[in-house]
């Protein structure tokens, strides 16, 4: 079974004090917040402005989550 890195981005919104699933980007991502796929994606541009919480994980290969590390990363 072959195993894939992943990160997993929480986005933190103006309501909610804990952050919310936001999508996964394939790889440990070290950056602040997650890079538009696309300089055309506009909407993706204003990421750099919000607060973003990361976690690294590991997908199986039935892309189920078999691994999540147990600690945010700042």
């Amino acid at each position: 079974m072959s195993v894939q890195m992943i990160t997993m981005w929480y986005k933190y919104n103006d309501k909610d004090e804990e952050p919310k699933f936001n999508h996964i980007e394939f790889g440990h991502v070290n950056g602040e917040y997650p890079k538009p796929k696309d300089t055309s994606y506009s909407n993706q541009k204003a990421w750099e402005k919000s607060d973003w919480e990361r976690k690294y994980a590991v997908l199986d290969g039935n892309h189920k989550i078999v691994k999540p590390v147990s600690y945010w990363v700042d």
